[in-house]
């Protein structure tokens, strides 16, 4: 996943947009997710080909649940504070 990241961050994106749904920092994880993913576990990016994108892979705030329940992404970590910044994290 490394080599492909760096792979991937020295590509030439002049003229490339953001946009909420089909560029932004999620879809273009997930992205690069699927290249190193074996095939049965890719996250699908469309819903319709090329007509509708798949909103558990598109917006931010559904993602995480959607990698979590695919087992591609552990659980959040606990909030760290002054409370308890000083000792390891469980």
């Amino acid at each position: 996943m490394l080599r492909e990241a760096l792979r991937l961050s020295s590509v030439n994106r002049e003229g490339e947009f953001y946009h909420t749904v089909t560029n932004n920092c999620t879809n273009n994880l997930l992205i690069l997710m699927n290249r190193v993913l074996p095939e049965k576990q890719r996250i699908r990016m469309w819903t319709i080909p090329y007509m509708v994108y798949n909103v558990r892979a598109t917006m931010p705030v559904v993602v995480p649940g959607y990698l979590q329940g695919k087992g591609l992404l552990g659980p959040e970590l606990g909030t760290i504070d002054a409370s308890n910044y000083k000792r390891p994290l469980d």
